[in-house]
This record gives C-alpha cells, structure tokens and sequence, in this order.
C-alpha cells in the first residue's frame, strides 16, 4: 500500500486517506513517499502512480531491473489491436473510436 508522511505535522497517511483527512488539516503542504522518499505539493501526490521496489531502494547502484512480464504482454496486445483497427475497412465509427482511446 502506498503510504505518505506529512513533512509538516508527521502523520502517515495510506494514498486512499489523503484527499478526506490531510487535506482538512494540512492544505498545501507536502508530502513524502515512505518507499521513495520523493516530496510532492498539494495535490502532486495523486498523480504518483509507481514507487520504488525495496530491492532497488536497498540494491542501490547494484541493483538489476527484472523484465516487466505484465508490460510486455500488454505492449503486445495493443499492437495487436492497433494492427486489427488498421485492417478492418468496415468498422463502425464509434468501435474504431473506442479502441484508438484504449491502445493510446
């Protein structure tokens, strides 16, 4: 789970918290990521979609980055659509629409 530290009053807030509670108490301050250590401003911190592993936290210049599976495979079948989308002549308007949204 992704956790914050208000750097004004300390209190650790999960990503779900911080819109209902820390923005009552503490508007426009910042915040730190517990993992990453990376401050953000007033609503920076909701746009924080990826953090730090603890192996590259601790692995430090040694650190190794695994092949992302999940990625691939997702590159993999949005190429597919694109490819799909690009041959078909007679798709409706809104499908074609749809699926550009989708693999963008």
């Amino acid at each position: 789970m992704v956790t914050f530290v208000c750097d004004s009053c300390g209190a650790c807030l999960k990503k779900n918290q911080m819109d209902t509670r820390w923005n009552r108490r503490c508007f426009n301050r910042t915040v730190s990521r517990m993992d990453c250590g990376k401050t953000f401003r007033g609503q920076e911190y909701a746009s924080h979609l990826k953090g730090i592993t603890e192996a590259e936290k601790c692995g430090g210049s040694r650190y190794m980055a695994k092949e992302m599976k999940d990625k691939k495979k997702q590159e993999t079948w949005i190429a597919k659509v694109r490819e799909k989308v690009t041959k078909t002549h007679n798709m409706e308007p809104h499908l074609k629409e749809l699926l550009d949204h989708i693999t963008t």
